[in-house]
């Protein structure tokens, strides 16, 4: 009877010792990412100033569209005037 207690409790100590374990990690990649958290966002954004009578192109390579295959239509279409 008391064989089994201990190993019982061994086994209660050695999860308690993971548990701990997994939460240091844990609590490590989580400071880890707000480290990084303001260096990678918005880094290739840029702050456009569109005005009435800019020509700006359209972007429609995500959008899907009836007519003839994606593979023939152009990624992006002329210029148009912002209104």
């Amino acid at each position: 009877m008391q064989g089994e207690v201990r190993k019982v409790s061994r086994f209660v100590e050695r999860i308690q010792q993971i548990h701990l374990k997994v939460q240091d990690r844990s609590n490590l990649i989580k400071e880890s990412q707000q480290q990084l958290k303001p260096d990678m966002t918005n880094t290739d954004r840029e702050d456009h100033k569109i005005c009435i009578g800019d020509k700006a192109r359209l972007d429609l390579h995500k959008e899907r569209l009836r007519g003839a295959s994606n593979k023939l239509k152009p990624l992006r279409y002329r210029p148009f005037n912002i209104i």
